[in-house]
């Protein structure tokens, strides 16, 4: 009856270490895909590039992004995704600290006055 019991120890050791292997499998996995760009697709041409990315809230943001050549401002929430502006000098995003500081009063004023009008319409 010894080597009975030797069997089913053996058995139960074995098929606790494989539960332990496929459960670290299984959340390696998940890690993997949680973490990294599996799931992205490459493509060759980057027509779109996000510059920027501001959170107002969980769900509301507005994302500075390069759009075939074109600098935009976009506003996006749960509901809809809106077109701030299109910002003419792309040179105003440069990260050249000289060139930010003299355009940056031009790009806000650009940005507040672009709102304001959008507000006023009612959008």
């Amino acid at each position: 009856m010894e080597h009975s019991t030797d069997i089913w120890a053996a058995f139960f050791k074995t098929s606790g270490m494989l539960l332990f292997v496929i459960g670290t499998l299984l959340l390696l996995i998940y890690l993997l895909k949680r973490f990294s760009n599996l799931g992205v697709i490459k493509s060759k041409h980057n027509h779109i590039k996000i510059l920027s990315m501001h959170h107002f809230s969980p769900r509301e943001k507005v994302v500075l992004m390069e759009v075939m050549g074109k600098t935009l401002l976009i506003g996006v929430t749960t509901q809809n995704i809106h077109t701030l502006t299109v910002i003419e000098s792309p040179e105003a995003i440069n990260p050249d600290i000289a060139t930010v500081v003299n355009s940056e009063s031009k790009l806000y004023k650009e940005i507040v006055n672009t709102v304001n009008e959008e507000t006023k319409n009612g959008v």
